[in-house]
């Protein structure tokens, strides 16, 4: 308490921001989990922002260098090579249903229970019930 009486900020709009990051923060992480591209770059964006906004304003700033240290180790991890892999085999396994991305296999001169098989491109079998 004593911390954001020193802030800059009046107390109702700094648990404002602290209750909208930590909304972000679950949204983003959440998502991030299910692969979804979009949410790795609000996490990277609002915490950068954030981060920004916190060095400016907080007066104990030396506080805030471990909390950075680690966002940046994350951003790593988030946009390695293998990180791009699995968020763009997630996004292409999004497709929309009954979206024909190859022949189906009456087209290719298959079977009509593998003609109702349509599938992405990225996997490699259909699953019939």
């Amino acid at each position: 308490m004593e911390a954001m009486a020193k802030s800059v900020f009046p107390l109702p709009v700094a648990l404002f921001f602290l209750f909208a990051g930590l909304a972000m923060t679950l949204v983003s992480g959440i998502s991030i989990l299910k692969g979804m591209n979009w949410g790795r770059v609000l996490y990277t964006t609002w915490t950068a922002i954030g981060s920004v906004v916190s060095f400016l304003t907080v007066p104990t700033r030396a506080a805030l260098v471990p909390g950075i240290l680690i966002f940046l180790v994350v951003v790593f991890f988030l946009f390695s090579e293998k990180a791009n892999h699995f968020f763009k085999r997630v996004s292409a396994n999004l497709m929309l249903p009954n979206t024909p991305l190859e022949p189906t296999a009456e087209k290719r001169g298959g079977s009509e229970a593998e003609s109702l098989c349509v599938r992405p491109i990225l996997r490699r079998s259909c699953e019939w019930s």
